[in-house]
């Protein structure tokens, strides 16, 4: 599977970046300004659908409804992608746990602001995944992504949202796989 990256979607992300990005761009920094760029959007109705939430879904041939964490994180790479004509060694899918076990040469213990931080629902094959923004003290970084809440108490749609995330604890019935990053 390749990523696909249609107009509308590179157009929202190029409008919401405050450089004109070019090849010689550095594809982390260019990644991450993808990734924040992404936040205003948001499922319509709770539903894991919407315009631009189904355009996200596209980039990894998802349909509309399904989870679409690990797409928003794919629609990232494929923007730096099509920028700078780096192509990233993460793999192409919209399964987190797949896509981590797919990309092993691109694993790593310690985060860095860029990287791909992905979890694991329980034993099962589900997961979550969102971009390292910031770093912690170490027991912490702060992550953007996507089909997810900004925390606790928020009633509203799932989105891309910009959250702190614990890195030693496991969160509800998430534990952290490990990291991935996509530009070695």
């Amino acid at each position: 599977m390749a990523r696909h990256l249609n107009a509308p979607l590179s157009s929202f992300i190029t409008a919401r970046i405050p450089i004109a990005p070019d090849a010689n761009t550095d594809p982390t920094m260019l990644f991450k300004m993808a990734m924040v760029a992404l936040e205003a959007i948001t499922s319509v109705g709770g539903n894991d659908t919407g315009v631009l939430v189904n355009d996200i879904q596209d980039t990894v041939q998802l349909v509309p409804g399904e989870s679409w964490c690990m797409a928003t994180v794919q629609s990232a790479l494929r923007y730096v992608e099509l920028i700078t004509g780096k192509i990233s060694a993460i793999a192409a899918g919209g399964l987190c746990t797949a896509v981590f076990a797919q990309s092993v040469p691109n694993q790593v213990t310690t985060p860095q602001v860029g990287d791909i931080i992905v979890f694991q629902h329980g034993a099962g094959p589900s997961g979550h995944t969102e971009i390292v923004t910031g770093l912690g003290d170490g027991t912490f970084v702060f992550a953007a992504g996507g089909n997810t809440t900004p925390g606790a108490g928020y009633t509203g749609a799932a989105g891309v949202f910009h959250k702190m995330r614990t890195t030693t604890a496991p969160i509800g019935d998430m534990t952290i796989l490990g990291f991935l990053r996509p530009y070695l």
